[in-house]
């Protein structure tokens, strides 16, 4: 008898739940704690031209010992979006208003910390708060009135604040390895930057002890 590839994923979502559910005793935040996450999603940026961004982040989560649930948390993070919208065209370039093409590249480090919420269940909420550098790169292409093509790249240095929230879902606990745990998500963070201020919705899939 064969099985086929969905039948087998449709069983997985009852193997997690059947995992995280064991009666091993809670993980406690000790000393020698680290979780790391890679998150995927979407969002909105405050743009002329683009309004939305896809982003993947790369995130280490450090728990502090005897804290209540505080940690620090450090990410990389990248993002893109496009779009278009009117230029207003200078005199030499015929006057008017003409469509032009915008791409954003986005390259961000955020430090912060975070409070989590009933350590060690099966569901922890959290919510924190960070500084963020962000590296802008912006490549804009137009055609003027007079049929002249153009293009324009610039960069931008940008500086902000963000605070999230979210919740994981703390599963196969000690079945990877040892004393480790897979987490997985949801989260929704802010930024509010200098230049380009955005709101994030990603998914989360981590590793942590």
């Amino acid at each position: 008898m064969t099985h086929s590839p969905m039948r087998w994923l449709s069983a997985l979502p009852l193997a997690l739940c059947a995992a995280s559910c064991r009666t091993n005793p809670a993980i406690p935040f000790q000393d020698d704690h680290w979780q790391f996450f890679v998150l995927g999603g979407t969002g909105a940026v405050k743009d002329d031209y683009v309004e939305h961004r896809d982003h993947l982040a790369l995130e280490v989560v450090v728990p502090r010992e005897g804290t209540s649930g505080w940690a620090y948390e450090v990410a990389l993070r990248f993002a893109q979006g496009e779009g278009a919208g009117l230029r207003e065209m200078g005199s030499s370039q015929g006057g008017g208003f003409q469509r032009s093409e915008r791409e954003l590249d986005f390259r961000e480090i955020a430090i912060g910390t975070r409070q989590v919420y009933r350590q060690g269940s099966i569901f922890e909420p959290y919510y924190g708060v960070g500084l963020s550098y962000v590296l802008t790169e912006s490549d804009e292409s137009f055609i003027d009135t007079n049929g002249v093509p153009h293009g324009d790249g610039d960069h931008y240095h940008d500086y902000g604040i963000y605070m999230r929230t979210g919740i994981h879902w703390n599963t196969l606990r000690g079945v990877l390895a040892e004393d480790t745990e897979v987490k997985i998500g949801l989260d929704v963070r802010g930024l509010y930057a200098t230049d380009y201020s955005a709101l994030e919705f990603a998914l989360a899939l981590g590793i942590g002890r």
